[in-house]
């Protein structure tokens, strides 16, 4: 018997991930510090049999400081280059649910940003500005630790999130390029342990 196999989406780890300021983007609200901003490219396939396509409900990142976990929400789809030597993010649309129909795939860059914590469950070590990162802070780490790790998650309607986690190294001479130029393009290996692929679908970030 055959039976027909329903949406099944699966997200890739990002190739690369733009690490840059809202003052280089200038997106700041008036009074706002100098914060981190991110795009990754978001890449889907949809193995499911004709037909039966997924509506990819909202995007996030999440990655870890010393101090804490950090999560931004899709923001923009945009598309980011380089012209005479200056980085250049140019709006695409407002992030919006959208489809990946069965048997294809599809791809975009998302441009993720913080949004504010919902600390109403009372929680004593709750802080609504968590999400928010100033880029020199962020840039210090990077100074210390080079290695960062990124996940890229996805909600898709009437389905289970999707996942995929991949890791930047900076090397030593991109950092006076963080620090000057407030922006870095940086290739996001798949993350690996012991040899083979880590798939950390679901599982949270890497510890």
């Amino acid at each position: 018997m055959n039976f027909a196999r329903g949406a099944v989406v699966r997200v890739f780890p990002s190739d690369q991930i733009l690490m840059t300021s809202t003052d280089k983007l200038g997106r700041n609200y008036s009074g706002q510090g100098n914060l981190l901003a991110l795009t990754a490219t978001m890449t889907y396939v949809n193995e499911g049999d004709v037909g039966h396509n997924a509506i990819i409900r909202r995007e996030n990142i999440q990655f870890a400081l010393p101090d804490r976990q950090v999560e931004h929400q899709w923001y923009q789809f945009v598309s980011s280059d380089i012209e005479d030597d200056k980085l250049s993010v140019k709006r695409v649309s407002e992030a919006r649910p959208f489809p990946v129909n069965a048997g294809s795939a599809i791809s975009h860059e998302t441009l993720f940003t913080a949004w504010e914590i919902d600390c109403q469950s009372g929680q004593k070590s709750c802080n609504p500005a968590g999400n928010f990162v100033l880029w020199n802070d962020f840039v210090q780490v990077l100074k210390k630790s080079r290695n960062i790790a990124f996940k890229t998650s996805s909600d898709i309607y009437s389905g289970s999130p999707v996942s995929a986690t991949c890791e930047v190294r900076v090397r030593d001479w991109e950092i006076p390029i963080l620090e000057n130029e407030q922006w870095l393009v940086a290739v996001c290996h798949e993350s690996t342990l012991g040899g083979q692929t880590r798939k950390l679908s679901q599982r949270g970030l890497p510890k």
